[in-house]
């Protein structure tokens, strides 16, 4: 089997929602301020500083987007533990995934050969 090794797949996953996580933390403490204002002229002063604002939060849809899909891929990580479990070689197996969501032990059949 080439590509990535499941359990360092699944490491890594880890470490990133554990890092997107305290960074989105630290990123909603500290533009809780900026996050409750409008963004108009009598905030900001002037339009540059109107423009600062409009990014600050597209800065924080982003990482929140970020966030969300690393625990996408963090959930998929963790719903599939039979990968590392079961080091057998996979080459000749199909993935199903909807079984994988359900019934990890039935995520891998074996495939049909092709006629």
């Amino acid at each position: 089997m080439t590509g990535l090794s499941p359990r360092l797949n699944l490491i890594l996953n880890t470490a990133l929602f554990c890092l997107w996580g305290m960074g989105f933390g630290m990123l909603s403490y500290y533009m809780s301020p900026t996050l409750g204002n409008y963004c108009n002229t009598k905030t900001w002063e002037n339009d540059a500083g109107v423009m600062v604002c409009r990014i600050y939060k597209m800065l924080f849809t982003f990482t929140f987007l970020g966030l969300y899909v690393g625990f996408l891929v963090f959930s998929v990580s963790h719903r599939c533990p039979f990968l590392i479990l079961c080091p057998r070689s996979l080459e000749s197996y199909e993935w199903n995934p909807s079984s994988c969501m359900t019934d990890s032990s039935i995520a891998f059949r074996p495939s049909r050969p092709s006629l």
